[in-house]
């Protein structure tokens, strides 16, 4: 870096502006290696903290996040500029950008520092959120789960795991009176302290919650509630330790599911007909091609893909067929290929005038796409196929 003046400086914020300005005006490779570095120790040390905390009560292995999160192919063009890309002797990316290359693509510089900026789109990294899932970690606080869940999801968790007094009405009552004063005190903690996490509910939120009821008791309840919802989405298992947002460990973002779209004047069983046609069309043109796209190891990817429409986790997948999980991480992508088919059925859905609202703002179109993304990868009940395995599974068993 001797050519920009940097052969001996300390990393810090001024340093990252000069690296990114010639990132992104020169198409400097050098200093893109220098960023990728320092994107790469504040997410290190995240993924080990984390680890630390809940490997022990989830079987967390330190490796297959590192995978989902480190892994890079070392381009270039996907963060430099247009004018760069059009430029270089090489065409501008054709492939999903790894999640370090990622980060200095949507660096902002003024909102905070470069190792900051890191944690928070870890924090959003859909691969890993789906990978400690699938091991029952659902990295949501209590406050923001139940900020987040239906009336109807909280009526049938409660029926299923609830331990306490409360009955299913109850419980959806309480979730009710709940969810606009939480959204107020949260709005009043981020203006208070800057912070989106680590909020809690003081006695008195729990007073304007309750006056009929003690705030230990409500505090119980609400617990229990999220308890039930968080066994619901997870299994039992997720019930081991409950994450603290309030840490400084990974915080994740909205959950979004199918019922918190809404069609105008539409009866729930058509507006699901809807979205359930959609998704399939977007289904049945394009995973075909993933599948058909084997690579270098036609055989393994099959038996991969196989094992994923069975059901079964990177780790058993992975000794299915003769390789480590991480290798299993790699080539399928599930949450990348569920994303693609979420933005489909997400533009199909728009022209029908009942889901205009999709296309009316993009805060409104990113929760339909998350919420498809995430029906796609998820059974919706205990027992159920998430409907992206079923239908591989069902692909691949044709003649």
């Amino acid at each position: 870096m001797a050519r920009h003046g940097l052969e001996e400086a300390v990393p810090d914020d001024a340093t990252d502006l000069r690296l990114l300005a010639a990132c992104r005006d020169q198409g400097d490779q050098e200093a893109l290696v220098c960023l990728r570095c320092r994107v790469s120790h504040p997410a290190v040390r995240a993924l080990r903290s984390f680890h630390r905390r809940y490997a022990t009560s989830y079987g967390l292995d330190l490796l297959e996040m590192a995978v989902l999160v480190l892994d890079d192919r070392g381009d270039l063009y996907p963060y430099a500029s247009p004018q760069v890309q059009r430029e270089a002797a090489t065409p501008a990316i054709r492939h999903e950008p790894f999640l370090l290359v990622e980060v200095l693509r949507t660096f902002k510089p003024g909102f905070c520092g470069l190792p900051h900026w890191t944690k928070l789109r870890i924090q959003a990294c859909g691969e890993l959120k789906a990978y400690l899932k699938e091991h029952g970690l659902l990295l949501k606080s209590d406050w923001s789960l139940l900020a987040d869940s239906s009336g109807k999801r909280v009526r049938e968790a409660w029926s299923l795991y609830g331990r306490g007094s409360l009955q299913p009405d109850q419980a959806v009552a309480l979730l009710k009176a709940y969810q606009p004063l939480y959204r107020q005190a949260k709005e009043a903690f981020l203006a208070a302290t800057g912070r989106s996490s680590g909020w809690r509910p003081s006695a008195d939120f729990l007073q304007q919650l309750s006056r009929e009821v003690s705030t230990p008791v409500l505090a119980d309840d609400l617990s229990a509630v999220a308890q039930a919802v968080r066994s619901f989405l997870v299994g039992p298992r997720g019930a081991f330790q409950p994450f603290d947002e309030g840490s400084e460990h990974l915080v994740a973002g909205s959950h979004d599911s199918l019922e918190e779209l809404e069609a105008d004047q539409l009866p729930a069983a058509e507006q699901r007909r809807l979205i359930d046609a959609a998704l399939k069309r977007a289904m049945d043109a394009y995973l075909p091609t993933v599948l058909a796209s084997s690579g270098t190891n036609p055989s393994l990817v099959h038996c991969l893909w196989q094992g994923y429409g069975d059901g079964l986790s990177n780790r058993p997948n992975a000794e299915r067929c003769g390789c480590t999980p991480g290798t299993v991480s790699k080539k399928l992508t599930p949450e990348l290929h569920a994303h693609r088919l979420a933005l489909s059925a997400a533009q199909e859905l728009q022209r029908h005038g009942a889901f205009a609202a999709i296309g009316q703002s993009l805060e409104a179109t990113e929760r339909c796409v998350t919420a498809l993304k995430n029906h796609l990868l998820n059974p919706e009940r205990e027992g159920e196929e998430a409907p992206m395995r079923f239908w591989i599974r069902t692909y691949l068993s044709r003649p």
